[in-house]
């Protein structure tokens, strides 16, 4: 039985399941935290650089280097390439049933962004973003307090993973003239760091 169906479903969850298209899993980039890594990797059993890519960024505190550049880049999810259409491409877990239907193949283990969508905080306020063409979300689909523990999920672990980053730029920093890193480095960085907090207290890696 899956860890969705022992448990109660939202109105949102109830909402975003029932959805065939789910157009927001191709036209949104899907950012993630290290923890976000972490917890695919390890329950999935496979190496991070194979559902993720990493794309050039405006300095922001999830932003890593990977040598002396000063280039910053950030974490997504992989997309599906697909030549049938021009549209944006899906997620790389996003499956498809026979009747067209679609359906997350990362369940629970999806990202913490993708569990916040589309509620974000506005000077204080919760608001539901843009970024669907399936619906216009109203606040009456989503329960208030649901939400604004979501955001908050994904601040914690934003404001962590913005910890774990600042150690890895740090290191980099430090390191030979010369030396330059790549993905799977960065990768192997995380999965070290969050092995390390899951052993300490598994309480915090799986919450």
């Amino acid at each position: 039985m899956s860890a969705t169906s022992e448990r109660a479903i939202s109105r949102k969850e109830a909402i975003w399941l029932a959805c065939r298209q789910k157009t927001c899993c191709s036209a949104r980039l899907v950012t993630l935290t290290g923890r976000d890594v972490w917890r695919i990797a390890r329950s999935m059993n496979v190496v991070p650089w194979s559902f993720l890519v990493y794309f050039e960024s405006e300095p922001a505190p999830d932003a890593f280097a990977l040598d002396h550049s000063g280039r910053r880049y950030r974490l997504a999810l992989n997309k599906r390439p697909s030549r049938r259409t021009k549209t944006p491409w899906p997620c790389l877990f996003l499956l498809s049933t026979r009747d067209g239907h679609h359906l997350c193949g990362l369940g629970e283990l999806r990202p913490q962004s993708c569990k916040a969508f589309p509620s974000e905080p506005v000077d204080g306020v919760l608001c539901l973003a843009g970024g669907c063409s399936c619906r216009t979300w109203a606040l009456a689909d989503v329960d208030i307090e649901e939400e604004a523990a979501a955001v908050r999920d994904r601040e914690e672990e934003l404001a962590d993973y913005a910890e774990v980053v600042v150690g890895w730029n740090a290191a980099v920093a430090a390191a030979p003239e010369g030396v330059s890193l790549d993905l799977a480095d960065y990768c192997r960085y995380l999965l070290e760091v969050y092995d390390a907090v899951e052993t300490a207290d598994p309480a915090r890696v799986r919450s």
